[in-house]
């Protein structure tokens, strides 16, 4: 008696590991990406918040500030510049000047 309930436990504890195994896959191909925001600007305030900024699906988990005049190998022409990173690849996905560009690319080409 005592045997066949050990094996029952066994069996539904291996059920339930491989319940969640398939579980965490699963999950884990159907995540959406998410994606980290650079904006590289002139100015020394970085708590401005970001203008015009349109994010109606909320892939933008972190936007960070850097400055060209201390990141040397960061040379950047024309500030603001956005720069937007897939986040678990590091990835460079996008690069532009204009907020208006930035907010097309989200909209359209991210689903």
């Amino acid at each position: 008696m005592k045997n066949s309930i050990n094996k029952y436990l066994y069996r539904l504890g291996m059920a339930i590991l491989a319940s969640y195994a398939i579980y965490i896959l699963l999950t884990s191909l159907f995540e959406k990406p998410k994606y980290i925001l650079l904006v590289y600007n002139r100015t020394i305030n970085n708590e401005v918040p970001i203008e015009g900024l349109e994010d109606p699906n909320h892939r933008i988990n972190i936007v960070t500030h850097g400055m060209p005049e201390i990141e040397e190998r960061v040379y950047v022409t024309s500030a603001p510049l956005y720069v937007l990173i897939r986040e678990k690849k590091h990835d460079i996905e996008f690069v532009t000047d204009k907020i208006d560009k930035l907010n097309d690319f989200l909209m359209y080409e991210i689903r």
